[in-house]
């Protein structure tokens, strides 16, 4: 294909030199509040909440350039070869790959298209609410406190989302002969149908004291207790393997191969 001004009906086509080329986007943000009440000189509140939200894009050389579909390997209502732009929350329409190699592998060249396993796409958004009080009594400094974490987490990927064919001389003898007859000896398209939205809370408390025992030693006690529970979906779209009855376990299957909401993970309290 032609480039910059050589031809009015050229194509440009953003070469791919490097694995994974193409442009990465990453935001975060964060806002937090607190709020601190003195009862006495020896007691004191601190409430506080907060917000972290993360996300990270990452997109083939040619995103959004439907240079696939100008080339000849179109994606329609009808015949799609290449990543349907509106499939994903991080659609795509970048390069087809092609793979051009002899038979085992012989003479092979230069894979011709875009890197596989983008797009890629991670949203995380974490909520943290807490509170603790201090309590200050002669030589000890008590603090105890609650807090409680909300994590959201999604991601999409497809490792072939753009769509690949590959070709080896099986049919005219020489691999880039295939190549210019269109003829694959295998074609690979991988999507991901859905964006996952992983919930999951993590709550804890704890106690600590700070006891100055004597003007050279201070001794840091405490005891603090977590719970991670597992992951669930949203809307369900989770599953897990029952080794009981050999069948798939989902919140979103009926009948016998429907589980609770993470899918049989149970909470690890200890």
């Amino acid at each position: 294909p032609a480039t910059g001004n050589l031809a009015s009906s050229g194509v440009n086509v953003e070469p791919v030199v490097t694995s994974y080329a193409g442009p990465n986007n990453e935001d975060q943000y964060s806002f937090g509040l607190s709020y601190v009440h003195v009862f006495s000189p020896s007691v004191i509140l601190n409430l506080k909440a907060g917000v972290f939200r993360s996300q990270i894009l990452s997109f083939p050389a040619n995103q959004a350039t439907f240079i696939s579909t100008k080339l000849g390997f179109p994606c329609t209502a009808t015949s799609c070869v290449n990543y349907a732009p509106a499939s994903s929350l991080v659609g795509s329409s970048g390069l087809v790959r092609m793979t051009v190699s002899g038979l085992n592998s012989a003479g092979s060249f230069s894979t011709i298209g875009d890197t596989t396993y983008v797009p890629l796409g991670y949203w995380d958004t974490n909520f943290q609410y807490g509170g603790f009080v201090t309590w200050n009594k002669g030589s000890h400094s008590i603090r105890m406190g609650l807090n409680l974490n909300r994590r959201r987490a999604g991601v999409a990927q497809s490792n072939n989302a753009q769509g690949g064919f590959s070709f080896n001389g099986s049919f005219t003898g020489e691999a880039a002969g295939d190549l210019l007859e269109g003829l694959a000896s295998s074609q690979t398209r991988n999507n991901a149908m859905v964006q996952q939205g992983f919930r999951m809370w993590e709550p804890s408390g704890y106690i600590q004291d700070d006891w100055r025992a004597r003007s050279w030693l201070t001794l840091n006690l405490g005891i603090r207790y977590d719970i991670f529970t597992p992951y669930t979906e949203v809307h369900g779209r989770i599953s897990n393997y029952d080794p009981y009855t050999g069948l798939l376990v989902s919140p979103s299957l009926p009948g016998n191969q429907q589980s609770n909401s993470t899918a049989m993970v149970s909470t690890p309290y200890k």
